[in-house]
């Protein structure tokens, strides 16, 4: 189970400008990382313990949560009178030390993007374990990562909001394969990642290879396709090599895809060494971020520069809080 609840300690408590009611919070939660909140003037105290919870949980429905119901008590991120709200911090109920992980004793779930019906086709069996899940963690919960990218070479992405897809060649098979974020999917006329296959000649792309192409898929009925997409397309984020265990460096993969005529994700930045960002200037670096048709992007992926294997690689996401899904 994902984490999405901590107890955590307030560190910092600032005003908002124009705001008697509500003040800016910083909160520690332990291995969860560093969060920033929108909280009630007076509630708290830096050094006062606090429930967290993060974004995608949903709260159960209890009466304390109430004020959530319109939103289906999801968390999401957002801004009130331009402080960052990226977390909900409430008094704490629970007496447990700082940075335990309270999500299934309280009972928050998971948000999980609806998989339009066209999408869905039939699954064929479990993701592959020899192939890292796409799945970016949020800045927030990885401070270490971002201390470890200050001054080292990176580059920066485009976040598309879509359907996580990889694609590889099986060589036991000796076939294509296609899978969605966590289940392999069967070759059917109308599943959707298999047109994808025959749209950009994967199989010829990847035969008798070991490299796992890795993508969002984006279009029509996709997320509300944000990007203004008249067909299903693919963004390669990632291009893996499962027999090496390593992951294309940004010139490999742009190189890869170009040669290939598979459209990459957008890249933002590339090659900087100019990266004394604080959290306040990772959100605004996403938050200025748009697809082409000019509507405001999910928000930005920051990775290292140099190759990396599936276990030492420094990368995470930064969602714009002017996003909305």
């Amino acid at each position: 189970m994902e984490k999405l609840a901590y107890i955590g300690r307030i560190t910092s408590l600032d005003p908002i400008p124009n705001s008697d009611n509500i003040e800016a919070a910083t909160v520690v939660l332990g291995s969860g990382g560093i969060w920033k909140g929108v909280v009630r003037k007076n509630e708290f105290q830096v050094g006062s313990t606090a429930e967290v919870y993060l974004q995608d949980a949903i709260l159960p429905p209890e009466p304390r949560f109430a004020f959530l119901e319109k939103k289906k008590y999801r968390i999401n991120i957002a801004r009130f009178r331009g402080a960052l709200s990226e977390c909900l911090i409430v008094p704490s109920t629970i007496d447990e030390p700082i940075g335990t992980d309270i999500t299934e004793r309280v009972g928050v779930i998971k948000y999980e993007k609806p998989l339009p019906e066209h999408l869905m086709g039939e699954n064929s069996g479990g993701f592959p374990n020899f192939i890292p899940k796409t799945d970016e963690l949020n800045f927030q919960a990885v401070p270490e990562r971002v201390a470890m990218l200050q001054g080292k070479p990176f580059y920066a992405s485009i976040k598309a909001d879509g359907s996580s897809v990889t694609f590889y060649w099986d060589i036991d098979t000796k076939e294509i394969v296609a899978c969605s974020r966590s289940l392999r999917k069967k070759n059917t006329e109308n599943s959707a990642h298999y047109r994808m296959v025959r749209k950009y000649n994967l199989e010829t792309v990847l035969e008798k290879t070991t490299l796992a192409i890795q993508a969002e898929m984006v279009g029509p009925k996709i997320q509300k396709n944000k990007m203004g997409l008249p067909d299903l397309e693919i963004r390669v984020f990632d291009v893996y090599d499962y027999s090496a265990r390593e992951y294309f460096s940004p010139e490999q993969l742009q190189s890869f895809c170009k040669r290939n005529n598979i459209p990459a994700v957008d890249i933002v930045e590339l090659g900087s060494t100019i990266m004394s960002m604080d959290h306040e200037a990772l959100v605004r670096y996403a938050e200025c971020r748009t697809y082409t048709n000019g509507h405001a992007a999910e928000g930005v992926v920051f990775r290292q520069m140099e190759r990396a294997t599936r276990h030492d690689r420094v990368s995470f996401k930064v969602i714009n809080p002017l996003y909305k899904d």
